[in-house]
């Protein structure tokens, strides 16, 4: 059996991020295909789709760097983007 290789302290902070973003991308892809197949796409739903894409990408950094007053915010920017796509196929 192979030994289980040793993450740096960034390591582990990475492969958490990871499995976080991992996580959230199947509520925020499971509305955008909703929105696509339903047809209710303006033009607020592209532009969630980049915010949502940049809080992840900020999350990740806010993960890594430790900072979780980063973390939070993005967190909730992220899901505050797939509420609005969300918002978008109710109306």
């Amino acid at each position: 059996m192979w030994p289980t290789p040793r993450l740096c302290p960034y390591g582990g902070s990475a492969q958490k991020a990871h499995y976080n973003a991992v996580g959230n991308l199947a509520p925020f892809a499971a509305v955008v295909i909703v929105a696509h197949l339903t047809q209710t796409v303006n033009a607020t739903t592209p532009t969630a789709a980049v915010i949502y894409f940049w809080a992840r990408v900020a999350h990740y950094i806010g993960y890594i760097s430790g900072l979780p007053f980063v973390r939070t915010l993005t967190f909730t920017i992220g899901w505050l983007a797939t509420f609005m796509i969300f918002l978008v196929i109710g109306t």
